[in-house]
């Protein structure tokens, strides 16, 4: 598994980024075709510590 900045040098992207706990998506940031007239949130995977 990647985690944060790992992800990101790695060149993560995506649900692959998301799920390493960076909450970021192309769609929100950039208006990406209609996806700015929906109310709806990032979904990402939040690391889990034991």
């Amino acid at each position: 598994f990647y985690w944060g900045e790992e992800a990101i040098n790695w060149g993560l992207s995506g649900p692959m980024l998301r799920a390493s706990g960076i909450q970021w998506d192309l769609r929100k940031v950039d208006r990406y075709e209609c996806y700015d007239e929906f109310d709806w949130e990032v979904q990402w995977q939040k690391k889990e510590t034991h």
